[in-house]
């Protein structure tokens, strides 16, 4: 048992440097202007478009139904909304926030980034996407909506209602890939040669594609000014990058 505990850290840390080596190959080409500045962006369209969906499909097609509809997304679900809970009480009492300010303050405490960059670290780390589905559906479908209907409404903008704005959600491209690759392996509908070939190709390039426009975006970028306003987001990112993983934790353990 021990020697099986140790060579699964060795293959982690071993994911780690690799994520971290693609990482550098993308700050490097960068910097030495090899690519024209944006290119990061461009990559970022690309994967959101083609190599992701063709992941969490090809993922999701070819996996147990049951795995989808598990305790790991219920547990992360509670994360998010225990963070943003927790966020908007302790904005409103300590630092005296409200209407879009605090806001747009929850939303950073409470969301994460799955649908891109979270995806190839999940990937990279574990080998499996799997449990990205249920997470990225919740954020898709239930809390964007409604917190841009929330927005919509502090700000006097006219609203399209909240019915409206999840049916315009359902345009996402990975929202598409998810329903129809869990409909694939509920119906247990065989995928041919044809169909399947290219998507696994596709979904084999969306690790690397990402890291290197994640390493691309840190050529040129510099650490913010922090003065007395920025207590909001500091507030939001201690409430994700800390109590969101100890909630997920908590919930998970209970």
């Amino acid at each position: 048992a021990s020697c099986l505990v140790g060579s699964e850290m060795c293959i982690r840390d071993s994911n780690f440097w690799v994520i971290i080596a693609i990482m550098l190959v993308g700050y490097l080409v960068a910097r030495c202007k090899i690519v024209p500045p944006g290119s990061d962006r461009t990559l970022t369209q690309l994967v959101f478009y083609t190599t992701l969906p063709a992941l969490m499909f090809t993922t999701l097609a070819n996996s147990d139904p049951a795995s989808f509809f598990g305790v790991n997304g219920l547990a992360n679900i509670i994360s998010s909304v225990g963070t943003g809970l927790i966020y908007t009480a302790l904005a409103a009492t300590l630092l005296k926030s409200r209407g879009t300010e605090l806001t747009v303050g929850a939303l950073v405490a409470c969301y994460t980034n799955i649908g891109n960059l979270g995806v190839a670290f999940l990937v990279a780390i574990t080998g499996d996407p799997t449990p990205a589905a249920p997470i990225l559906l919740f954020q898709i479908l239930v809390m964007v909506p409604v917190f841009f209907s929330i927005l919509d409404n502090q700000t006097g903008k006219k609203t399209e209602g909240l019915w409206r704005t999840i049916l315009s959600r359902l345009k996402n491209p990975l929202l598409i890939a998810v329903f129809a690759g869990l409909m694939v392996a509920l119906l247990e509908i065989p995928i041919p040669e044809l169909i399947s070939a290219p998507l696994t190709k596709m979904a084999g390039a969306n690790v690397p594609i990402i890291l290197l426009a994640m390493g691309m975006s840190l050529r040129g970028a510099h650490l913010p000014r922090f003065g007395r306003e920025s207590a909001p987001l500091m507030l939001g990112i201690f409430c994700r990058l800390v109590l969101g993983p100890l909630i997920a934790f908590g919930a998970g353990y209970l």
